[in-house]
């Protein structure tokens, strides 16, 4: 209804999808391509905003929303989670979206992932004929 984006829907949705990046040096955490950059250079990731809202490091969040009764004591994954979706694309105050987010547990540092891709391969896992599962 007006939106720039698409959220998956109807009676199947397909969530939990492996993506593999071949042939190239990037992974999906690397920000997406932007300007004059190749397209193959880029990742899935936020570009650099200022401020930097992704990546972020656990103390970096903590520290954003240390005046945040709602979110300034839950755990690392959640606040990641949150962080991401506070993000509002365009400044659409009318969006309901929210971006995914990844956290690395290694580094302590959460990704906003600017595309939500996959690769929708095969049978649904709810196809009705048992033998194409």
């Amino acid at each position: 209804a007006g939106t720039q984006y698409r959220l998956p829907s109807g009676k199947c949705p397909v969530f939990g999808k492996g993506i593999i990046i071949e042939n190239s040096n990037t992974t999906f955490l690397t920000p997406v391509a932007t300007e004059n950059q190749d397209l193959k250079d880029g990742g899935f990731a936020f570009p650099p905003t200022k401020p930097l809202m992704s990546p972020m490091t656990l103390d970096q969040m903590r520290h954003f929303y240390k005046d945040n009764e709602d979110v300034k004591n839950l755990d690392e994954l959640t606040l990641c989670s949150r962080h991401a979706g506070n993000m509002i694309p365009d400044n659409d105050k009318n969006s309901n979206y929210k971006y995914p987010a990844v956290y690395d547990y290694e580094d302590k540092k959460c990704h906003i992932l600017y595309i939500a891709a996959q690769e929708n391969n095969g049978p649904r896992y709810c196809n009705k004929d048992q033998s194409k599962r």
